[in-house]
């Protein structure tokens, strides 16, 4: 008896055996032309379902990442071999191009993982996948302020965040100084320590603080003595003038 396929995008016959390669209604016809002694039979024809085969996704959930990590690929795959697509829920965290993801803000990122199926295969159930966005990590460069005289002019505060975001500064010797904006002054003697810090962002970390400490000293001044003229005796009382550079009152002796 010789087997063929009537359907033959569906099943195909080779020695007998009968090959799969579409989901659908594979019919086979069976033939026998007979010989010098018998006449050909009836050809027979049988028919039967072939259905798509299951399949399934393989997707490890994807490591933890940071704000400002470059794109990285995911590791995703079909038991059918068949090509899985990846779609973002959240992209407001991050964003996908084929496998590869990129975080665009701090938080939950989640994708999904989808296999539509095809001719031979039934569509995978989805797969849903969420990995953690960490804020990204700042320092502050705070620069060593020198110890310095007491003087009642402002000092500028220089000192900058990995991140670019704005410094703030604060003192913790306020009895020695005070901060206005990135500007001390100086306003006792002893030591004056300043603070520099940078509170984070949606996507930054909050920096460590840095403490930077100056010794103020005293400062020097100076005396300003009008020259007094010479006088006749009795011509009674007059005054003198002179100043300091401190603003200090200058005493007479």
């Amino acid at each position: 008896v010789a087997l063929s396929s009537v359907t033959a995008s569906v099943c195909t016959v080779s020695l007998n055996a009968v090959s799969m390669h579409a989901a659908g209604t594979c019919t086979l016809r069976a033939t026998q032309p007979g010989d010098s002694h018998f006449n050909a039979a009836p050809i027979s024809i049988q028919s039967f379902a072939v259905a798509r085969a299951p399949q399934s996704i393989v997707f490890p959930v994807p490591g933890a990442r940071t704000f400002g990590d470059p794109a990285s690929a995911v590791s995703v795959s079909a038991t059918s071999g068949l090509a899985v697509t990846l779609v973002s829920t959240t992209p407001s965290i991050c964003r996908l191009s084929g496998v590869t993801l990129t975080v665009v803000a701090a938080g939950t990122c989640t994708v999904r993982a989808t296999q539509s199926g095809d001719l031979r295969y039934a569509a995978a159930l989805d797969v849903l996948r969420s990995l953690t966005v960490s804020k990204r990590p700042q320092s502050i460069t705070f620069s060593a302020i020198g110890d310095r005289g007491f003087d009642t002019s402002a000092i500028a505060l220089v000192a900058s965040a990995t991140s670019g975001l704005v410094v703030t500064f604060s003192t913790t010797t306020a009895t020695v100084c005070r901060v206005s904006a990135a500007m001390v002054t100086l306003v006792g003697v002893g030591s004056c320590t300043i603070r520099a810090s940078q509170a984070g962002s949606r996507n930054d970390a909050a920096a460590p603080v840095v403490d930077r400490t100056f010794v103020v000293t005293k400062g020097v001044q100076s005396i300003t003595f009008v020259a007094v003229a010479g006088r006749e005796f009795g011509t009674g009382p007059f005054n003198v003038v002179a100043s300091s550079s401190s603003g200090l009152a200058v005493s007479f002796t």
